[in-house]
């Protein structure tokens, strides 16, 4: 999918999300796995872009929006203010996962949170069959008997939009920006897409006082691959994202 991004839809950058918690994985080492493979994915593939060269003078990117860390701080929140896991504990391991700083490491320290994701309760349904179903408490419940539902998510299936789409749709934005600039090395492309997934795939505040005015040039291309600017317009975003 990703060379038919590149080849036929005339894509500079694919941006890969990785897998979020949801209800049916049955512990995190199941999403460390395929999410560490994302990850290792993306790296591998911008070391041999930067070794081939190209015909048609085009600078291919894959960039990765950690879509299971967002999720892993909403779960780690939420399990906080339900009593799943201690203030203590929650703080400490907030500050671990902010203040990492590759994925490795910041997978791993996710496999602390397995006996909590695992917490199942049972939950009724209004089902035309009346269906009982058991749900993960960490992101299903909003209190610690589950009388109330959560507002990240009303099935631990699909994440509400209303409450989550802000934080996606800026990072996608600012992985983007990333990819504008194209003299930017690896080097500067990993630093650049793992600042925009600290700052939006998190709960980290998101302060718009310093906020710049920057020249976003909108582009496209047609049926022929050709590329097209579609629109000049001038957009607000934080300085160094």
């Amino acid at each position: 999918m990703v060379n038919l991004s590149f080849d036929y839809l005339g894509a500079n950058t694919v941006v890969l999300q990785t897998i979020q918690i949801m209800n049916n994985v049955d512990n995190l080492a199941q999403l460390l796995e395929v999410n560490s493979v994302i990850w290792k994915y993306a790296r591998d593939f911008q070391t041999k872009e930067a070794q081939r060269k190209s015909k048609d003078g085009r600078k291919r990117r894959v960039v990765v929006m950690d879509l299971y860390a967002y999720t892993v701080s909403l779960v780690l929140q939420n399990s906080m203010a339900i009593g799943l896991v201690s203030n203590d504990r929650g703080a400490t391991l907030q500050r671990q996962l902010q203040e990492s700083n590759d994925f490795d490491t910041y997978l791993n320290l996710t496999m602390s949170l397995d006996d909590i994701y695992q917490r199942k309760t049972q939950i009724h349904f209004k089902t035309a069959g009346g269906i009982e179903m058991f749900k993960k408490q960490s992101h299903i419940c909003a209190d610690a008997n589950c009388d109330k539902k959560s507002r990240i998510t009303a099935d631990g299936q699909h994440w509400c939009t209303k409450v989550t789409g802000g934080r996606i749709n800026a990072a996608l934005a600012c992985l983007l920006r990333c990819s504008f600039e194209e003299d930017r090395s690896i080097e500067e492309m990993k630093q650049c897409e793992w600042r925009c997934n600290k700052q939006y795939m998190s709960l980290a505040p998101v302060h718009w006082d310093d906020a710049e005015e920057i020249n976003v040039k909108l582009k496209m291309v047609d049926l022929q691959n050709k590329e097209i600017t579609i629109q000049q317009n001038n957009s607000i975003a934080l300085p160094n994202y």
